[in-house]
């Protein structure tokens, strides 16, 4: 793009010299690479136009054949080189699906004396409401000792300023206006857009599809969604289901409609993904979930290694087809990198593949990967986030002793936080590990608060929560926040259970069995809502029915064996026959290896022998066992409550009495 001409603009602290190929900031020179610059020079002499995606592509690369992907990195380039990702103004505007519109005043220095002539441009701005679309036009301000002789710029194509009429100039103002109300209106009914952008309150990331042969790259599939997911749920005006939500639709032939359909969301971001040797290809489309159109596209081919570009470019541009009016700061979380390492990157992806398999064998997998992370990278602050997550729901699983996991998870936990205390997942755990570990609930409680603050979008936040203030006995509360985490995350198993739990602690058992039953409708093989069931039946004695579900929790466990002792010593001795084979085959399993004396502590009280209950609980109590703090919401300790002995131990844990 060669520019003999001398042209010299000013908009905000940039000036920019075409004949000299320079940007000053603060008449400081920026480094840009010749294409960025060229994009740069030619978005600033249509500024305030839309610069349409194919124009902007024959002016930068007038003989060359390339695909628009490098257009949106020269993009992403500009605005980081402008400081939009530090909030430091806005200076270009992502119209989706069409192109680029430079919105920031330009001011044009005619000649190289002291005696420059200074032409503002301001830009009357025409929003339709309907669409969420902002266009411009351009007026210019006299410099202030040209007010008497009211002018505005010829097009573009002209370089020569012409001195116009003040009424004619509002006239061409008026008509100008007129036209891109038109222009706009006539446009939108062709755009294929029939749900307004800007009430696109909801979107999932599907797990990416691979093309070809069957990939053995699930990590990359579903990892590059999970970080997608993490950068999009920073947009607070936009609620993303939780990678949780989404880790099921991995199939090739999904209908990503459907999904969304299922998943309750307004939009879908569904995409292939490629590797080609050393290189990666990603295509995607943002997907209107009412009637199936597509509001935005993209392909993205890079290097392998630098899988960040691509998410860079889709993060981003989502995000603006989502909400058009990025701010700085949005744009700034929607593009932030946990590392610039590639290796560390790739291993990270993998630890959160197998963390979102939500098992023994998966967290203890995932630690290996964010500590391989973490050695590449040793201030990855969401590896170390990662890291606390798994021993958390180790220890609050009960796969792993007090001692050995939340001294790991708090470490994991203040050091993510120590590196960047914006993230809330850190704080999350954190905030758990006070409240099953410490009981210490007013600073859990403000860890929870604080993750919410930073992040609203991310359900476990609300769904910890409201198990903490369930366990204080805060039902209405609790309640609030497990319906904030189900709208978040509507098909979660956890949370669904959960909330079928905290019926049950608020003692509404005919509305916590529905829930529960809801759930295994979901799944039927979700062994956490048998045992919850199984709770509610026998606090209402349905006896039979209990045992059942008992049964059906065991064998999903794989302990088939006590399944069938289970089943047995109810049809010898009745309910209490059946409490106690399970209390017998746990007392012989306590010889060769460690059972939970909380276990042994309910299995005491279905049979009605307090005092060995008592003493059990405040075993677990001694061993930090995360169930013990349900003793004073879980109604099968009613029966307790008046006990000196359980006072005293509510008093210990700091839950009243």
């Amino acid at each position: 793009m060669g520019n003999p001409e001398r042209h010299l603009y000013e908009f905000g602290e940039f000036r920019l010299d075409t004949a000299e190929r320079l940007l000053l900031r603060k008449g400081e020179p920026v480094s840009l690479p010749p294409k960025v610059f060229d994009t740069l020079v030619v978005l600033v002499e249509h500024g305030g136009h839309l610069m349409d995606k194919d124009q902007l592509m024959r002016e930068l690369w007038p003989d060359a054949f390339v695909e628009d992907v490098n257009l949106s990195v020269n993009i992403s380039a500009l605005r980081k080189v402008l400081g939009e990702s530090e909030g430091g103004g806005h200076y270009i505007d992502t119209v989706p699906k069409r192109g680029y519109r430079f919105v920031a005043d330009v001011r044009e220095l005619e000649g190289e004396s002291e005696d420059l002539v200074v032409h503002s441009r301001i830009r009357a701005r025409i929003v339709s409401e309907r669409l969420g679309i902002t266009t411009t036009s351009e007026l210019p301000e006299p410099a202030a000792a040209e007010r008497r002789n009211t002018f505005i710029a010829a097009p573009r194509l002209n370089r020569k300023r012409k001195i116009v009429p003040a009424a004619l100039g509002a006239s061409v103002l008026v008509l100008g206006l007129t036209l891109a109300a038109v222009y706009f209106h006539n446009s939108s009914r062709g755009s294929g857009i029939s749900t307004p952008v800007s009430k696109m309150n909801s979107m999932a990331v599907l797990p990416l599809k691979p093309l070809g042969q069957a990939s053995d790259d699930q990590y990359l599939e579903l990892g590059i969604a999970d970080d997608l997911i993490n950068r999009l749920s920073n947009l607070k005006q936009v609620v993303i289901r939780p990678t949780s939500a989404v880790r099921k639709y991995t199939d090739a032939g999904q209908d990503p409609v459907a999904a969304g359909k299922e998943l309750k969301v307004d939009t879908v971001l569904e995409g292939n993904i490629q590797k080609l040797g050393d290189r990666v290809r990603v295509t995607v489309r943002l997907l209107s979930v009412s009637d199936g159109h597509a509001l935005w596209s993209g392909k993205f081919d890079e290097n392998a290694r630098d899988i960040f570009a691509v998410e860079d470019s889709i993060s981003e541009e989502v995000a603006e087809a989502l909400i058009p009016q990025l701010t700085g700061e949005e744009r700034k979380l929607v593009t932030k990198r946990g590392t610039e390492s590639p290796e560390a990157h790739e291993a990270y992806l993998k630890g959160r593949y197998f963390w979102n398999k939500r098992t023994g064998e998966g967290f203890n997998k995932a630690i290996e990967y964010f500590k391989q992370a973490i050695q590449i990278e040793p201030n990855y602050a969401l590896a170390y986030a990662g890291i606390a997550d798994c021993y958390v729901s180790l220890y609050d699983y009960d796969l792993i002793p007090a001692d050995s996991g939340i001294p790991n998870a708090k470490a994991a936990a203040s050091k993510a936080i120590q590196i960047d205390e914006t993230l809330a997942e850190p704080h999350c755990s954190l905030a758990y590990v006070e409240s099953l570990h410490d009981w210490n609930w007013p600073e859990a409680e403000s860890e929870f608060k604080k993750a919410i603050a930073l992040n609203p979008n991310y359900a476990t936040s609300h769904h910890w929560y409201a198990l903490s203030l369930a366990f204080e006995g805060r039902f209405d509360e609790s309640m609030q926040e497990i319906k904030r985490a189900q709208e978040l995350d509507p098909l979660s198993l956890p949370i669904n259970g959960n909330v079928g739990r905290i019926l049950y602690f608020r003692r509404e058992f005919d509305r916590a069995v529905e829930q529960l039953q809801y759930t295994l409708e979901l799944d039927p093989n979700y062994s956490g809502a048998h045992y919850k069931l199984a709770e509610v039946y026998a606090i209402t004695g349905r006896h039979e029915e209990a045992v059942s579900e008992y049964e059906r929790w065991l064998e999903l466990g794989g302990d088939k064996e006590l399944a069938r002792a289970l089943k047995k010593g109810y049809e010898d001795s009745g309910y209490r026959g059946a409490f106690q084979m399970w209390l017998s085959k746990l007392q012989q399993q306590s010889k060769q290896q460690h059972v939970s004396p909380y276990a042994l502590a309910v299995l005491y009280l279905a049979q009605g022998k307090n005092d060995q209950a008592l003493s059990y609980l405040e075993k677990a109590a001694d061993d930090r066992s995360s169930w013990i703090v349900l003793i004073k919401a879980d109604p099968k300790f009613d029966n307790l409550r008046k006990e000196p002995r359980f006072k005293d131990l509510l008093r210990r844990m700091r839950l009243g009495d």
